[in-house]
């Protein structure tokens, strides 16, 4: 009997041992992938990411419902796969906690988070920008300050005519292609923050661009670091999102 509880001990003391070998490992793997995920953002003078995303204002009977027919709203309204896409991203910044993640119903989906990620619609005045974090901005300057921000004040690489209809990058030609989107990095060494610019012609170039950025950051991580600012002209297959691709990249 007693050799049968030592047996019992020691395969327990095994199991234990192993146990804590695995939740040191997930930890370690963890604790490097967010250090490389904030490095990333840049993400270090205050745990903050701001996401901004198109706002569009509605003119009376400019709406309309699930019918097709016009509607009285007016008002501001922001963009649903805008707001989709940028839950998406946000969702990168959270894990699960090891011991529940295997359980069933509500502790399955329990996540944590240790830094603040904001998704907000563009303001309407220059000044109403957050400058205080780094800053994930969507669409064009048309509906997005944020955008226009970028363009004009940071002298972004990425831009678009004042038309709207057409994208630019540095000096190559215009591009028009409606499948198309583009994700730059601007980095603001002096505040320690970066800018990303995620941004289409169409909702496609928009919401495939910001898709990219959250299906790929550790790629890019790898390619660019953290202090290295990168412009891509990303194409999408049959307007589909899932299926990228680098039309060119400065």
């Amino acid at each position: 009997m007693n050799v049968f509880i030592d047996i019992l001990i020691g395969l327990a003391s095994n199991f234990l041992f192993l146990l804590l070998i695995l939740i040191a490992s997930y930890l370690i793997f963890n604790i490097k992938r967010r250090k490389k995920l904030y490095n990333f953002f840049n993400i270090t003078t205050n745990h903050k990411l701001l996401i901004y995303i198109s706002n569009l204002k509605i003119l009376p009977g400019g709406s309309h419902g699930f019918d097709g027919k016009p509607r009285s709203f007016q008002g501001y309204s922001v963009t649903y796969w805008e707001y989709l896409k940028s839950e998406e991203l946000k969702s990168i910044f959270y894990y699960p906690i090891p011991s529940f993640s295997e359980q069933p119903g509500i502790l399955k989906k329990l996540l944590v988070a240790d830094i603040q990620v904001l998704i907000l619609p563009s303001p309407l005045q220059l000044e109403k920008i957050d400058l205080s974090s780094s800053i994930v901005t969507l669409g064009s300057p048309g509906y997005n300050l944020v955008s226009k921000y970028l363009e004009e004040t940071l002298k972004s690489k990425a831009r678009f005519e004042e038309t709207n209809n057409a994208m630019k990058i540095n000096d190559a030609p215009l591009d028009r292609d409606v499948s198309h989107g583009f994700l730059e990095r601007i980095i603001d060494k002096k505040n320690k923050r970066s800018f990303f610019y995620a941004a289409g012609i169409s909702e496609v170039g928009t919401i495939g661009s910001i898709h990219y950025l959250s299906a790929n950051w550790e790629k890019l991580y790898k390619e660019y670091g953290k202090d290295k600012p990168f412009v891509l002209m990303l194409g999408f297959k049959n307007n589909n999102i899932e299926e990228p691709f680098i039309v060119y990249k400065i």
